[in-house]
């Protein structure tokens, strides 16, 4: 019986693989950075693991316009950025059988007092496993964060770094009533756990804090879709 329950999965685990390497295509990328400067040339390696097949050709899309301006058989693209701001960069990877998908991370371009990056882990279960990283560039105050949930989604909040949170009206907000100086960071991480909604499902965020001159905001880069 055990000698059978063992081929079983076996041949399941086996069958699993074939399917994953036939049909598992996943885009992905790095960028070198995620708040280059005007002018700096930043690299974007695609993750040659999430690749479950062979792939044809690479595009690029480094200003948000919807148009993949940058195509190459290379997993890897140089692109230096020349206005300042927030600016959503997408990857289109397509296989040899003309299959496609997309991944687009935000980057923020530009001297900033604060900047945040968001990065996303996948689990088992469905749910997904969420990492801000907050860095402040100057001396700043009152650090905030602010995302917006996606709908129907139950929020889990892991490790706050002691920022006061609250969860109310599809949104997550949490404040650091501290001071932060150049170089210093705070990290940020929660949990969603899905709705019975299928598809991309999209964040977007806000950091916060106060400087010399007042107030300022920035948008988070790094992820913002979460795929099931």
């Amino acid at each position: 019986m055990r000698k059978r329950l063992a081929c079983v999965f076996c041949l399941s685990a086996f069958l699993l693989v074939i399917g994953l390497a036939a049909f598992g295509i996943e885009a992905d990328f790095s960028p070198s950075s995620y708040n280059p400067a005007l002018g700096e040339a930043v690299t974007f390696e695609v993750c040659q693991p999430c690749l479950g097949s062979e792939i044809s050709k690479y595009e690029w899309d480094f200003d948000g316009d919807g148009l993949y301006e940058v195509s190459t058989e290379e997993p890897l693209a140089v692109h230096t950025f020349t206005e300042p701001g927030y600016v959503d960069v997408a990857l289109r990877v397509v296989d040899v059988g003309g299959r496609a998908v997309t991944r687009s991370k935000g980057i923020l371009v530009g001297e900033v007092p604060l900047f945040a990056v968001r990065s996303f882990v996948t689990e088992e279960d469905g749910g997904t496993f969420i990492l801000v990283t907050l860095t402040a560039k100057v001396v700043l105050s009152a650090p905030a964060l602010e995302e917006t949930l996606p709908r129907g989604w139950q929020v889990e909040i892991l490790d706050s770094e002691g920022a006061l949170t609250k969860v109310a009206d599809g949104t997550l907000q949490a404040l650091w009533a501290e001071m932060l100086i150049g170089g210093e960071t705070r990290t940020f991480s929660y949990r969603l756990h899905p709705s019975y909604e299928t598809g991309a499902t999209k964040l977007s965020g806000v950091i916060s804090a106060y400087d010399v001159e007042g107030r300022i905001k920035a948008s988070v880069c790094g992820d913002h879709s979460i795929f099931r």
